[in-house]
């Protein structure tokens, strides 16, 4: 019976062993999706505020479509940079 208990219980502290080393690489992961996200969100407003249309294609991907896009709008960034001029263009009031 001892015997039986015993591995019961070293198999138990390699599930919870594993589990926390597993919990510990998703919560880093989590932290790297965070600052990605930051820093994806920085340069898409640094790309307005400085109106600079080239920020955009390290952003936007490829196949990136702006709901709802204009007939005859490219997919990606090509789509996004004459929005940015027009959104950036200086008031005449």
């Amino acid at each position: 019976m001892k015997a039986i208990m015993k591995i019961y219980l070293l198999t138990l502290l390699c599930f919870v062993a594993s589990s926390l080393a597993n919990a510990e690489d998703k919560n880093s992961n989590k932290k790297e999706d965070m600052n990605n996200y930051k820093k994806e969100i920085t340069l898409w407003y640094e790309a307005f505020t400085n109106k600079n249309p080239a920020l955009l294609d390290r952003i936007l991907h490829e196949t990136w479509v702006d709901i709802p896009a204009p007939p005859g709008t490219p997919a990606g960034p090509e789509g996004a940079k004459p929005l940015l001029a027009q959104l950036t263009l200086p008031s005449m009031i």
